[in-house]
């Protein structure tokens, strides 16, 4: 008897562990633009061009290794200002919750158009990543060539 309880007590305290993180990661873009993980560009590009760029150049952005990272970016407009998002693809017991059922988010683009003409470009990263600044220097050198 003792055993299956020291079992399922393990068991509760594993999953619900998981479900925290979960609960604690970075879900919208409101969380998102709290990072300070982040990088601005300035282009002279609309911010349609800009967009249709990044989308372009991260879909079809190939590693040394020949892993496309990029491949499910997707992209929404908010009024004037262009969205691009990735985000982790959730498990399955987080797919079940409607809460998480969209994954975490690795990182946010956001062009805005600038008073002066052309396009501000704000990108985020998901600071819960371990890495988050490396990963940022990353995605900045593959969407310079569209500012």
């Amino acid at each position: 008897m003792k055993m299956l309880v020291v079992v399922l007590a393990a068991l509760s305290m594993t999953t619900l562990s998981g479900c925290v993180a979960n609960w604690a990661g970075v879900h919208t873009i409101e969380e998102i633009q709290r990072s300070e993980t982040r990088a601005e560009h300035i282009s002279t590009k609309t911010p349609e061009a800009v967009t249709q760029c990044l989308m372009t150049t991260l879909h079809h952005y190939q590693t040394a290794s020949g892993r496309r990272p990029y491949v499910d970016v997707t992209s929404q407009a908010f009024g004037v200002t262009q969205a691009i998002t990735l985000r982790k693809q959730p498990n399955l017991i987080m797919q079940a919750s409607t809460l998480q059922a969209n994954g975490e988010l690795l990182f946010l683009i956001e062009n805005t158009p600038r008073d002066a003409g052309g396009t501000t470009t704000t990108v985020w990263v998901n600071h819960m990543l371990l890495f988050s600044q490396r990963y940022l220097a990353d995605l900045d050198g593959v969407v310079r060539v569209c500012f």
